[in-house]
């Protein structure tokens, strides 16, 4: 997670809150504003729900800037309530409002102080610049390192990331498992034959594809840096026509 040190004291881990609340002037309303990853976007909502006794919660639309989906999945949201009897710096109300826009764009944000569509207290529509973001990937491996005086950087969890094939029987039972030569060449290409795998010439005109999620995405991120690639590295994308049932550039 990223926090921007020029904004209140606020906390970086939700988890301990309490203790760097508690060394903070007596506030009467305090104000979060979240964003960042939106594969961890589940443990932050829960998290965030640990630290009321009691609370409203709104979630967005895509009117307001989030989604169809509620609860942990929604990536937009707002609770405000009371907070738990550990947060003693809060003598009011404790709102936090929920945006995730990404693991790369949220530590850019956070930096750049830029505005982002959040709900107020009231679930409406509000702009504000976000004050912690989280990410899937170290913004040492992305445009926007932290500098280490404005803003700082933790580890708050363990977030696993998993290779998986879309067809389980057939041709594809011969993959069991993908080496790292497999990988870093198939990020380049964005496909290798299934021969790589079956060793069979038979095989050498059928292609294994894979599935990448934009630049942008802190599990790309994560996926291309464990190879060694830099940020902006040119690797090929194939997506899937489901009408046509055909890979293309």
């Amino acid at each position: 997670m990223k926090q921007n040190r020029n904004h209140m004291k606020k906390t970086l881990l939700l988890a301990v809150a309490a203790s760097l609340m508690g060394a903070s002037p007596l506030m009467a309303d305090v104000d979060l504003f979240i964003t960042g990853a939106t594969a961890f976007r589940a443990n932050v909502h829960d998290a965030c729900l640990g630290l009321f006794t009691s609370h409203t919660e709104y979630t967005g639309t895509p009117a307001t800037g989030g989604d169809t989906k509620t609860g942990n999945a929604a990536a937009q949201w707002t609770m405000t309530g009371t907070p738990i009897a550990g947060l003693t710096a809060i003598s009011g109300t404790l709102t936090i409002h929920g945006l995730f826009t990404g693991s790369i764009q949220g530590p850019q944000t956070v930096e750049q102080g830029v505005k982002l569509f959040f709900l107020d207290k009231n679930g409406n529509e509000m702009t504000n610049t976000p004050t912690i973001a989280f990410s899937d990937s170290s913004t040492l491996v992305s445009p926007y390192p932290v500098d280490g005086a404005s803003f700082a950087e933790e580890n708050v969890a363990v977030q696993p990331f998993v290779m998986v094939k879309s067809i389980a029987g057939g041709a594809m039972g011969s993959i069991t498992n993908v080496t790292w030569d497999q990988l870093k060449t198939m990020i380049i290409l964005g496909r290798l034959p299934l021969s790589a795998w079956t060793y069979q010439n038979s095989d050498t005109n059928t292609f294994v594809y894979l599935i990448e999620r934009t630049k942008d995405s802190g599990t790309r991120r994560t996926e291309t840096a464990e190879m060694g690639y830099a940020y902006n590295t040119g690797i090929t994308v194939y997506n899937y026509d489901v009408t046509n049932n055909a890979f293309y550039l």
